[in-house]
């Protein structure tokens, strides 16, 4: 399985920076809710037992408090998603919204999601969704290989395929947004950049493709 090059090493650091800053909230979750079960305790020490959070009402509040946090800050998906490697079966677009929102008041949360349907190195088939940034219909197209990494959202590109990179003098004359925005992409925020640098959205190293696929097939482009 391919790994995050050497000169990206701060993106390891991020994955484990959220990591860790999701289990220290679902502790923090944990942690509020059975100091609630036992202050309610200790307020209502006239309540007879029955009343009471103790023996197995209290042992059941405390799974239902780790379990929650857990859940509602991710940690299966930030500590059981694994990376892989395949090839683009079908992309698409999907929408989500908050069902609590009035579609017609400015609380309406209205989100576009890739949907990216892949085979597998493996030959098993997979569903990954994520959000819709722009420029993704040029990104992520049937045919194009993809890597994606442990903890980082978004799937590396195999970017052979698609038209190369913009020279400043050409990309000043052409105006079109799809170009203008680049091949090469964060895979922690979604940006698109026209060089793998560093990303101005959010500070962190961009990947270049051809240290993770291989220059020799980058080099076969049109």
């Amino acid at each position: 399985m391919r790994s995050v090059p050497e000169r990206n090493r701060d993106l390891l650091r991020y994955v484990r920076k959220k990591k860790l800053l999701h289990c220290s909230l679902a502790a923090l979750w944990a942690i509020l809710l059975i100091a609630g079960a036992v202050a309610y305790n200790n307020a209502h020490r006239t309540y007879t037992p029955d009343r009471l959070m103790t023996g197995w009402k209290f042992a059941l509040w405390v799974v239902i408090a780790v379990v929650s946090g857990a859940l509602i800050f991710r940690l299966p998906k930030l500590f059981f998603d694994r990376p892989f490697e395949g090839i683009i079966l079908r992309a698409g677009i999907s929408h989500s919204y908050s069902r609590s929102a009035d579609p017609g008041s400015a609380e309406y949360n209205f989100r576009l999601n890739t949907v990216l349907l892949i085979r597998t190195t493996d030959g098993k088939r997979k569903k990954i969704r994520f959000e819709e940034k722009s420029g993704f219909f040029q990104y992520y197209h049937e045919g194009t290989r993809i890597c994606h990494f442990s903890g980082l959202p978004y799937p590396l590109a195999d970017i052979s395929g698609l038209e190369a990179p913009l020279t400043k003098a050409s990309r000043a004359a052409d105006t079109r947004e799809d170009r203008s925005l680049g091949n090469y992409l964060c895979v922690a925020c979604g940006r698109l950049h026209h060089i793998p640098d560093v990303c101005d959205s959010c500070g962190l190293s961009v990947i270049d493709p051809k240290e993770v696929f291989g220059k020799e097939e980058h080099e076969k482009q049109p």
